[in-house]
């Protein structure tokens, strides 16, 4: 299904009417310590949307535990984590987010309230954050703040998917799917997506922790593997 700019208040009115939104009680955002070693000593796999996952068969993902990213639902809705910040994302999205069955995380910017199935957070750190409570790293790279919630999960190994950075230089290399809602059409805003590679360096203090399946990605930061290799052995805990 598509739906035009006014998705977020479909999804509004469809939580409102499922009970979830109660208007009458203040707007707060619930305590995140649930999330803290939630998977701790688990390996997890963060999936964003670089070119680098052309051919990627989805089915491999199912029974691990994953996050998805932004305008990536629209190609796989089995994360069991979902992540985004802004309210841009539900005005643009094609996907019907009153499907999708796992947990979403929103920044406390968006318009969505907390509930059983929706947890809101700040980003307000301007280095990797050590508590859910005090907010998330602050970046406008929804990558680096859903590394740092896979972080505060205690998963271990954290796998990256999609995460290119610009590091596949063909007209669409920073998405593999054509028509893709949240591609970077323009080549000065692709060129700065490129130099967004060096914020991962803020991770390296868990650089033995994180393995990059991206295999044409411009992030030094962590050792990198196939995602064809990685999935064709045993997985191998760090």
């Amino acid at each position: 299904h598509y739906y035009p700019a006014n998705n977020a208040n479909q999804v509004w009115n469809f939580l409102l009417n499922q009970g979830k939104i109660n208007l009458n009680k203040p707007r707060e955002i619930p305590p995140g310590s649930w999330v803290h070693d939630y998977w701790k000593g688990e390996p997890c796999y963060i999936v964003a949307a670089g070119g680098s996952l052309n051919g990627f068969d989805y089915s491999l993902l199912k029974g691990r535990h994953t996050i998805g990213i932004n305008h990536k639902i629209e190609d796989y809705d089995g994360f069991e984590w979902f992540i985004f910040l802004d309210q841009r994302f539900l005005n643009l999205t094609t996907y019907d987010m009153t499907k999708y069955k796992g947990h979403i995380f929103a920044q406390n910017t968006t318009d969505l309230n907390p509930s059983e199935r929706i947890t809101l957070f700040k980003c307000k750190n301007d280095s990797v954050s050590y508590s859910f409570e005090d907010g998330l790293f602050k970046s406008a790279l929804t990558g680096l703040v859903a590394l740092n919630l896979a972080i505060l999960s205690g998963a271990n190994p954290i796998y990256l998917l999609g995460f290119d950075c610009g590091g596949v230089h063909d007209e669409k290399g920073h998405h593999h799917t054509d028509g893709y809602t949240g591609e970077v059409q323009n080549f000065e805003k692709l060129k700065k997506y490129q130099r967004t590679a060096y914020f991962f360096d803020n991770f390296s203090q868990w650089k033995n922790r994180i393995v990059n399946l991206s295999e044409q990605s411009n992030i030094k930061t962590f050792k990198k593997q196939s995602w064809k290799s990685h999935f064709a052995k045993p997985e191998i805990k760090i």
